[in-house]
């Protein structure tokens, strides 16, 4: 897998926030009709925006009309979200639930300026005792429960402008990691839009942060990178609590690749860059594919876990030579 020009120029205005662009490709030959495809299914404009008028870059009219259009769009979804979201906070907190924001919810009006993150939905979790105590005090404020969309673990609600809810008693196919009884007892009080809120503490949402994108969507979800690399660059996590909890799950590479993919925890001695320059990393590679090739693992968690990790092991300069002389020198075929 390779980044086209186009999305490694998104990736310099999303993911790394950089004041300079990275020099990867040809910035006069961009497909901009690409960029903007992926930057509106995304809902990036904003950062966009930014990068465009800070490197006073040319586009044709058209495409600063588009713009405008993703900018206006991004504007009225963030200014509903912002006076409901309150609302909702209150009602559970008087009904007295115990819960999480997680995700979006927290992270739009807690790391990014006014509008520069997209909201699907609000993501909450509540343990399966308490969830219908929390739908039924949400219905009373005027949400109403779209059954098409619920199953067993999740219940969705939406109001009349479609703004949709989840309470969630688990968390997909995360459950067997990240149990919700573990999490709510891992939980912060903080404050959003000036209402008292539960989050996950920071240990425990960046873990939910790093496997959301590497088990449920993928490292190229640029939009999912970004909300990792703002929650390092604003909160100092406890990395080697980190650490062990994801060696305790079992998912420390489906934990540490999306963070290391960032740019940002290279600055952390735990990191694998630091590995890297330690002259470590030929031992990590060589243990991640003897897992791969000898462990039972799914395909799925192979190739997030294991082969990910080797296959952008090149772009470090390691080469493939470590995997060439290991494949030859160690691997007997029977």
């Amino acid at each position: 897998m390779k980044h086209s020009a186009e999305e490694k120029f998104l990736i310099d205005a999303h993911v790394l926030s950089k004041p300079v662009l990275s020099g990867r490709y040809d910035l006069n030959g961009l497909d901009w009709k690409k960029i903007f495809s992926v930057a509106e299914k995304h809902w990036l404009g904003f950062y966009l925006e930014k990068i465009i008028k800070s490197h006073k870059l040319k586009i044709d009219i058209k495409y600063w009309e588009r713009l405008a259009y993703c900018r206006e769009r991004e504007k009225l979804r963030y200014a509903y979200f912002k006076k409901k979201l309150p609302v909702i906070l209150r009602t559970l907190n008087k009904a007295k639930v115990k819960y999480a924001v997680l995700k979006g919810g927290y992270l739009a009006f807690s790391l990014y300026p006014a509008g520069a993150r997209y909201l699907s939905d609000i993501d909450i979790l509540v343990s399966r005792e308490e969830r219908g105590k929390a739908a039924w005090a949400l219905i009373k404020t005027g949400f109403v429960e779209d059954d098409t969309k619920s199953d067993n673990d999740t219940l969705v609600l939406r109001d009349i402008k479609g703004m949709e809810v989840e309470l969630s008693s688990e968390l997909g196919q995360l459950k067997g990691i990240l149990p919700a009884k573990e999490l709510l007892q891992n939980i912060s009080k903080v404050k959003i839009l000036g209402a008292p809120a539960s989050i996950l503490n920071k240990e425990y949402n960046l873990l939910h942060l790093c496997l959301h994108i590497s088990m449920t969507h993928s490292f190229y979800d640029i939009a999912k990178l970004v909300d990792i690399n703002e929650f390092l660059k604003k909160y100092k996590v406890n990395m080697r609590k980190l650490e062990h909890l994801a060696r305790s799950k079992g998912v420390f590479r489906s934990c540490f690749m999306p963070i290391e993919f960032t740019g940002i925890f290279w600055h952390n001695r735990i990191g694998l860059r630091y590995a890297i320059d330690r002259k470590l990393t030929g031992y990590f590679v060589k243990y991640n594919l003897s897992h791969a090739l000898t462990e039972s693992y799914n395909k799925r968690s192979a190739f997030y876990s294991f082969f990910l990790p080797v296959l952008l092991a090149d772009s470090y300069a390691l080469k493939f030579r470590l995997v060439r002389d290991y494949f030859v020198k160690k691997v007997k075929y029977v």
